[in-house]
């Protein structure tokens, strides 16, 4: 068989509702809704631990956040994967690059990849010993003359918001988009296919687009969905910015929410620009089929019930776009899809994809190829489980059928959610409903869960509409 290329192309805290493909009545995504058309659009994607470096050692390796064991952000910690997806497709001769945002272990181990051209953050941290690699900001500083990356004074995980200050192309988003057109124009080895890993921070924070994108949003009507269960509670001045739990202004989420789509419209518009520009070269790879996955690490709570930032088991921030797309030609079976899927698959599916032999260590919580599903078959995935801490407290979530379970371990409180009809997850129905089946699912998997050390000793109990306590004690 002729080896397609692979284009993975994932955002940093990317909402699943947040395409206009998707629904979302404001944000615009024109370019990447062309290609999701093109392919299929997986509308029930999941996280299965939604913070950044447990998610990616998901994506990279193929493995559960249950079986590779770490369900919370630990910078720099080893990693060491039985088998990693470049390393895979680099030893099928596959030509492995990644740009952007890597996040799995210590700066500069390679993973498998033939290159790395990496940047955690926009926010310059080289200084310190689990970040001191950021070519963007190496390249940053020899462009401006700017004190620092960040010096207009909104951090990484600020809920504060405004332009970009400086010229757009010293943007993070413009130096990944740049960094991959030379990789396609100049750097790759034409007579391989290639891997290309393209991985952008944006739109998680800071909120800080480009201003023509500030201007397009601001004015935004957006408001946080709320859920009866969430407690009614007076704003007061003196909020931490990183602050996971509220009561937030709807002002400050509004003007957050402005730049945050601002960034994702700002990715879209580069990516247009960086397909157009390898169309037009001489390696475009004509000759060559190319497919497009993309996704997002996590997703991002956006005020919703008076939450922010991720690490919640909630929609905003466990559920994540992803779509696969022919850069020509077409699939069998375009379109929507309501198969469950989560980021484990894509290893498998980049092999599959490229004809490289499944490796034997992912088990029936790890990743499955959705190849089938491209082919109007199915995966298989009937669940999926979840889990992470937020706020020091230690969850657990069942997606199966139209029904979420969420599990807060160490107090043993259970929410329920039915998805088809309540997508925000407004409505609690764990007090009218039949526990059992999902109770037992969450028990069998937490039975051979690496992480299983987590949970608490309390006996488990319907939160029945009510606050729990492990979010607003």
């Amino acid at each position: 068989m002729t080896r397609p290329n692979i284009i993975l192309i994932t955002t940093d805290q990317q909402r699943g509702d947040c395409l206009s493909v998707n629904g979302h009545p404001e944000v615009r995504t024109p370019f990447l809704d062309s290609l999701a058309v093109r392919g299929v659009n997986f509308r029930r994607a999941y996280t299965t631990c939604p913070v950044c470096i447990p998610a990616r050692r998901s994506i990279i390796s193929g493995l559960h956040v249950g079986s590779h064991g770490l369900n919370r952000n630990h910078e720099a910690a080893p990693f060491s994967a039985p088998a990693t997806m470049p390393g895979l497709l680099r030893e099928a001769g596959y030509q492995t690059q990644l740009i952007g945002k890597l996040h799995v272990a210590e700066p500069g181990v390679r993973h498998g990849y033939d290159n790395i051209i990496q940047s955690e953050t926009p926010n310059d941290r080289r200084r310190t010993s689990h970040q001191r690699r950021n070519d963007y900001a190496d390249w940053f500083e020899r462009q401006s003359d700017a004190p620092h990356t960040l010096a207009q004074g909104i951090m990484s995980n600020d809920r504060t918001a405004r332009p970009w200050p400086l010229p757009e192309h010293l943007h993070h988003t413009n130096w990944v988009t740049n960094a991959a057109a030379d990789f396609l124009e100049r750097y790759r080895d034409p007579s391989a296919p290639f891997f290309l890993h393209l991985s952008y921070w944006a739109p998680h924070q800071p909120a800080l687009p480009p201003q023509p994108y500030w201007d397009r949003y601001i004015g935004t009507s957006f408001t946080p969905a709320m859920g009866s269960w969430v407690p009614e509670r007076e704003w007061q001045p003196g909020l931490p910015l990183p602050a996971q739990r509220g009561p937030f202004q709807l002002r400050e989420m509004r003007e957050h929410a402005a730049g945050y789509y601002g960034l994702i419209n700002h990715v879209d518009d580069q990516l247009n620009y960086l397909f157009d520009r390898w169309s037009c070269s001489p390696l475009s790879s004509a000759d060559r089929p190319t497919w497009i996955i993309f996704s997002s690490d996590h997703g991002e709570q956006l005020g919703d019930h008076h939450l922010f930032r991720k690490t919640a088991p909630y929609e905003g921030s466990t559920h994540v776009p992803m779509f696969i797309a022919p850069l020509r030609g077409t699939v069998d079976a375009p379109g929507d899809s309501q198969h469950l899927a989560c980021l484990e698959d894509i290893l498998p599916t980049c092999c599959e994809l490229a004809g490289v032999e499944l490796p034997d260590h992912l088990g029936a919580e790890d990743g499955r190829s959705l190849v089938p599903v491209l082919n109007g078959g199915s995966n298989g995935r009937s669940h999926i489980h979840g889990e992470g801490r937020w706020q020091g407290q230690h969850w657990r979530y069942l997606v199966e059928g139209d029904r979420k379970y969420i599990r807060w371990t160490a107090t043993g409180e259970e929410q329920v959610f039915d998805l088809a009809s309540d997508a925000h997850e407004c409505a609690d129905v764990s007090g009218n409903c039949d526990l059992a089946p999902m109770r037992s699912r969450v028990d069998a998997w937490r039975a051979q869960a690496v992480t299983n050390g987590c949970d608490g000793d309390a006996a488990l109990a319907p939160c029945a509409g009510a606050a729990p306590q492990a979010v607003w004690g």
